[in-house]
């Protein structure tokens, strides 16, 4: 810079220097790693989900999940759950909550919890960069959370007395609101205060929550949850823990928003903050995106009436035509029971017909309980409930109904059959007594109506329940062994009755059967087998099957005989109650031995069983085999030394043969070795030449004696 001093040229730098930085975007410390999950996700049932599922994550009501989806028919899936924003070990952000915190408690969720949503029962802590294998399975259906919604939020309602809210249910069935209870953050904890709720929901329906205190929210900006209290145990969601099924936050716009801090605020974008007389709502039907944009500013409902029905609570089984009460408590923040009016009705189909049955319509609220007396009608129904709506005089209505179904009953308990049948005449004796009824029954009712004659006891009679159709609708009563030939009745008086109330009586069952004649017993001999062979003196093992309808195998009375082409004979017997013995063979050789078993039953009758026909067999002597053997071939060998003696005594001498004159011998040059000397063992004939043994006194072929 001309004529410009250095000092001016230094800080006009600086000053640019200042300008360029104040204007570039900031830099940002990265997020935490991800924390992932992989493995396979499956129902209830154990069935695999099937591809394209969506597999969602939650973190205190907000999903931090990359919006994965099973993608195998395996029910595979992998899934990734962002990390919050960090600068060394403090939150870079600690106005917006952007991702998992460790030790976050990760939720799996089948869908996003907004129409649909099946929670897992698994769950994991949040931990930066770690990757886990987790196996999905849904929690059995009573521990699974209804999705149910916050529907609208007062927080500065025009009268300037206690903040409000409205909880609806877009589900096709009643929510009983004990189970859930609303709660909101505070800075540094997802654990803030909370508000239980009490009474049901209706399908389709909305009921009031008083929030208790002017500041229980921040009129500049909060957030509201809607939790489920998990009952725990076996097949519980989310491990046990309470699971988020709703949030709502919500900020003042222009600048004056509160709402600027964790965890209350995070990735949710925010609903607008209601004003003074004014109340953030959803639509009519309760739609719900998880979205800020879901609800919008109207005019304030006002608080309606609250109604708790205390009876029939459910599970009741009330006879139709029988007069009871229905009971209910109720309350209103601006108006004394008494200026409500309420309209009963009743619904047949669980509530979801919308109570269609009026029982009584601007009627004039007491103080509590309320008290109806109601005619029940003869009608039979397993799923009726109870609504009760009071309206207020600014023309409010808040609703509750029947936390549980109860039964309305107008028929009578009837037989519908038995074992053995009505005039069977062929009853097997150790027969018991079956009967199933058209419903459940009071079991000490029958009980004490049963008889039966002649008794063939026991005195005291065993009575096992079971079901058939319905719970306790069959009885069966074990015997004693009934007698052959004989005619039984069996009646159950009309003092039996049902469990309705007041009981409707059973009618006299009243039945009748025959005891068949008495039957032979049955009796199988089952070894020994057809062909097996035995020593005399060797264990014979000797078992049959026996049975017989009127005695017990082990009084029946047992013989057992043999009988074979070289003798016959006993075994043993009585036996009582045997079913196998031990038989010595005796010294006897036959191929045809038979056991004839005979079994006697208590009344008399015999029954005769004969084996397969087997073998006791001698064994051989091997030595005198031997013996015999050696005898014979001496006495061979004694005739044969005979035969030849004889011969050479009777044979003629013979003529030597002539004499041959020999070849003059070759002449050799080497001297010719002496021949050997004679064998010392033998010795010639004199007369033939023939070589005999030395010590032979004659040849043995001219006879000639030495």
């Amino acid at each position: 810079m001309r004529g410009g001093s250095p000092g001016v040229v230094l800080a006009t730098i600086l000053l640019a220097l200042v300008i360029f930085a104040s204007a570039a975007p900031p830099v940002r410390a990265p997020p935490l790693p991800p924390f992932e999950a992989f493995g396979f996700a499956q129902d209830d049932a154990g069935v695999a989900l099937p591809a394209n599922n969506p597999i969602r994550t939650f973190i205190d009501g907000v999903d931090y999940s990359n919006l994965t989806a099973t993608y195998r028919v395996d029910g595979a899936y992998a899934v990734q759950v962002a990390g919050n924003y960090y600068v060394g070990g403090t939150s870079e952000t600690p106005s917006i909550k952007e991702g998992g915190d460790p030790g976050n408690n990760v939720m799996f969720v089948h869908g996003d919890l907004t129409t649909s949503g099946e929670v897992f029962q698994q769950r994991a802590p949040w931990t930066s960069g770690e990757v886990q294998n987790i196996d999905l399975a849904w929690a059995i259906a009573n521990k699974q959370p209804g999705l149910v919604k916050i529907f609208g939020i007062t927080t500065r309602p025009g009268d300037g007395l206690a903040q409000y809210a409205y909880v609806c249910n877009p589900t096709n069935t009643v929510v009983n609101l004990a189970s859930y209870y609303v709660q909101k953050d505070i800075p540094g904890s997802f654990v803030g205060p909370v508000v239980f709720l009490t009474g049901t929901v209706g399908a389709g329906s909305r009921t009031f929550v008083n929030l208790g205190s002017t500041t229980y929210l921040g009129p500049n900006g909060d957030v509201l949850k809607l939790v489920f209290r998990n009952p725990g145990g076996a097949g519980a969601s989310n491990g046990g823990l309470d699971v988020v099924v709703d949030r709502v936050e919500f900020n003042a716009t222009g600048g004056g928003g509160a709402l600027t801090w964790e965890p209350g605020n995070t990735i949710m974008s925010d609903a607008p903050a209601p004003g003074i007389g004014e109340e953030i709502r959803r639509n009519a039907a309760c739609a719900d995106t998880n979205a800020g944009s879901d609800f919008a500013i109207g005019p304030e409902e006002g608080r309606a009436p609250v109604v708790s029905v205390t009876a029939p609570a459910g599970r009741e089984r009330w006879s139709g035509g029988s007069p009871h009460e229905i009971r209910w408590n109720m309350s209103d923040f601006e108006d004394a029971n008494t200026a409500l009016t309420v309209d009963v009705a009743y619904s047949t189909l669980g509530g979801t017909d919308g109570f269609p049955n009026a029982i009584v319509a601007d009627r004039q609220g007491t103080a509590n309980p309320n008290v109806l007396p109601w005619s029940v009608p003869t009608i039979d129904s397993d799923t009726v409930r109870i609504r009760v709506c009071g309206q207020d005089t600014d023309g409010l209505v808040g609703c509750g109904e029947s936390v549980l179904e109860f039964v309305i009953d107008s028929t009578a308990p009837t037989l519908l059959s038995t074992i053995p049948a009505n005039l069977q005449g062929n009853a097997p004796p150790d027969q018991d007594i079956t009967i199933v009824f058209s419903e459940s029954l009071n079991r000490a009712s029958v009980e004490s109506a049963f008889s039966i004659a002649p008794d063939p006891g026991p005195a005291t009679k065993t009575f096992l329940w079971s079901n058939t159709t319905f719970l306790d609708d069959t009885v069966t009563i074990p015997l004693n062994i009934l007698a052959v030939g004989t005619i039984y009745t069996v009646v159950v008086d009309s003092t039996g009755t049902d469990l309705s109330d007041p009981p409707h009586p059973l009618a006299r069952v009243l039945f009748t059967f025959s005891v068949a004649a008495n039957a032979v017993p049955a009796v199988t001999v089952t070894s020994p087998t057809a062909g097996q062979e035995f020593r005399p003196g060797a264990p014979v093992p000797i078992a049959w099957t026996m049975s017989d309808p009127e005695t017990a195998l082990g009084d029946l009375i047992v013989y057992v005989n043999y009988s074979s082409s070289a003798g016959n004979g006993r075994i043993g017997g009585p036996l009582q109650g045997a079913t196998s013995v031990t038989w010595i063979a005796p010294n006897i050789d036959a191929g045809d031995v038979r056991i004839r078993v005979t079994v006697i039953d208590g009344n008399g009758v015999a029954s005769v069983a004969v084996s397969q026909p087997f073998a006791i067999r001698p064994a051989f002597d091997l030595t005198l085999i031997a013996a015999g053997v050696a005898a014979i071939a001496a006495v061979i060998g004694i005739l044969l030394f005979v035969f030849l003696r004889l011969r050479r005594r009777e044979a003629p001498p013979t003529a030597p043969p002539p004499e041959v004159e020999a070849p003059p011998p070759t002449i050799s040059s080497q001297p010719v070795a002496p021949p050997p000397p004679p064998a010392s063992t033998t010795k010639r004939c004199p007369q033939c030449g023939t070589a005999v043994d030395a010590g032979d006194a004659e040849c043995f072929r001219c006879g000639h004696r030495f």
